[in-house]
């Protein structure tokens, strides 16, 4: 308790180090410290000072400097934040290995962001071999400190067997209690889990509850997965408006399978006010951005052929044939695809831009899948 009370005070100084009148306040605690022998969290103050540019101008040498000596004397948040400095190359060229040495000396002390940066080193191979089954060990450390990052790493090393036996109930629990702390991508994750069965008990009002939580935070994949929700009245009542509001929020982040769909609610009447010119639009979007289903075939080219006749050669044998069949568009299929699109009478009537998609994938807002999700970490 004296240790904590000691760390708060501490907290307050340095809080008061960005204001000039109490400068003078820091730098005679500073002296009262290395005065009584903590030298080390003295050291580690100075480097967080530096790093952070308070009280003193930011400099990342003078706080590499500072948090190498506290490093040194065994201080585990200075271990941290050097191995953060290296790893980010922050005053010093980024070195992985020098960051995981850091990191596996704080990490070994109990420190969960380091066992959480320590665990994404051993999952991509930075610096040292990669291996699954440590990422695994450092993450469920980190995990159990309740570190919502590392839990939600551990949930898929459970869910995809990286690592750990495959185990869809571990998986789900650690998702759980991810998402519980706020991890959107959990919270997307733990709702499609409970959409499924998946490891828990399938629950549709649970389902729908997870994905509405990412949804309203702006996760692509759980608005669309929440809009055919409410398309099925899984979960929640059945709703065609709602299900096209969630869609479009989808569809305007790139999501393909949400674009097709606003294609298709245009096209049906499904929600919104039928609108062959918006459904042609939003299909071409899905198409041009790679979207290749079988709905997509019969929609599109028969919307074509409705709408403009005079198109419909272009349509067989240019650009549509070969997306539909999940090949590439050459120069001459966009050429035909532009003169298709001349003959557009107007823009869809929600306002939307062509431009704002053209060219785009489907977008997650998350990493790609070469790297593990969600290792986002502050500066220390």
């Amino acid at each position: 308790f004296q240790a904590l009370a000691a760390k708060r005070r501490w907290a307050a100084v340095i809080a008061a180090a960005g204001r000039a009148q109490r400068r003078s306040q820091v730098v005679d605690e500073l002296v009262i410290r290395f005065e009584r022998g903590c030298i080390d969290l003295a050291q580690f103050t100075l480097g967080f000072m530096y790093a952070n540019g308070r009280g003193v101008p930011q400099n990342d040498e003078a706080a590499l400097k500072w948090y190498a000596m506290a490093a040194k004397r065994g201080h585990r948040d200075a271990q941290y934040a050097l191995g953060y400095m290296y790893l980010n190359g922050k005053g010093v060229m980024a070195d992985a290995a020098e960051a995981a040495k850091w990191f596996r000396q704080a990490a070994e002390q109990g420190h969960s962001a380091a066992q959480y940066l320590l665990g994404v080193i051993y999952a991509r191979g930075s610096g040292v071999a990669r291996d699954e089954a440590e990422a695994a060990a450092w993450f469920r450390k980190a995990a159990e400190q309740r570190h919502p990052n590392a839990q939600f790493q551990l949930a898929l090393a459970y869910a995809e067997g990286a690592g750990v036996a495959k185990d869809e109930a571990e998986a789900a629990k650690w998702f759980l209690a991810a998402a519980k702390q706020g991890h959107l991508e959990a919270q997307y994750r733990i709702g499609l889990a409970y959409a499924g069965g998946a490891g828990i008990p399938r629950d549709d009002f649970e389902a729908a509850k997870w994905l509405r939580t990412a949804a309203e935070r702006g996760f692509a994949d759980a608005q669309y997965e929440l809009g055919r929700a409410c398309s099925e009245g899984r979960g929640v009542p059945q709703d065609d408006a709602e299900a096209v509001k969630w869609f479009r929020q989808a569809a305007e982040q790139g999501h393909l399978e949400a674009q097709h769909a606003m294609g298709f609610a245009y096209a049906n009447g499904k929600g919104v006010r039928k609108d062959l010119d918006a459904a042609v639009w939003w299909y071409r979007t899905a198409a041009e951005n790679g979207h290749a289903g079988a709905l997509f075939r019969r929609d599109y080219g028969r919307l074509f052929a409705e709408r403009f006749p005079e198109s419909l050669r272009l349509v067989r044998q240019g650009f549509l044939g070969r997306v539909a069949h999940g090949g590439s568009c050459r120069r001459g299929d966009r050429s035909g695809l532009a003169r298709i699109s001349a003959a557009r009478p107007h823009a869809p009537r929600d306002g939307s831009q062509y431009h704002s998609f053209h060219g785009r994938r489907k977008g997650k807002g998350q990493p790609d899948s070469e790297r593990p999700r969600g290792f986002g970490e502050t500066h220390p």
